[in-house]
């Protein structure tokens, strides 16, 4: 399934948002969120707000898109992940290593106070 950049659906309990209309890329950076009763997560800031600034942050460096899941309710457990695709390893890199990356790790605290936990999946 193919968005105009820039377009949410729900679907099966997840937020996507396509970045570009890519279908998938080469790279994927998982960032989840682990929490317990008095965390704080501020799923709609999450969703309107921070993906969208890494949408701008990270667009020109190979960004393609980045869809976000909410598995608890109850903020206990894993309370978010975002699963981020880059066109490769190297647009990755480069968008890690932007001043961009600044203003995404400085916009964390205003949607958590979880410590985000990222994962890099790269194809076989």
């Amino acid at each position: 399934m193919r968005l105009a950049p820039g377009k949410y659906f729900l679907a099966a309990g997840a937020i996507w948002l396509a970045m570009t209309g890519a279908a998938f890329a080469e790279v994927t950076l998982n960032v989840s969120y682990s929490g317990n009763s008095s965390s704080h997560f501020d799923r709609d800031y999450y969703v309107r707000m921070h993906l969208p600034l890494v949408q701008k942050s990270w667009g020109s460096y190979g960004f393609e898109a980045c869809s976000a899941f909410f598995p608890s309710d109850d903020k206990v457990g894993v309370v978010a992940v975002a699963v981020c695709k880059f066109k490769d390893k190297q647009s990755l890199d480069n968008a890690f290593n932007s001043s961009a990356t600044a203003a995404v790790l400085d916009d964390v605290k205003n949607f958590t106070d979880l410590m985000p936990n990222r994962t890099i999946s790269t194809p076989f």
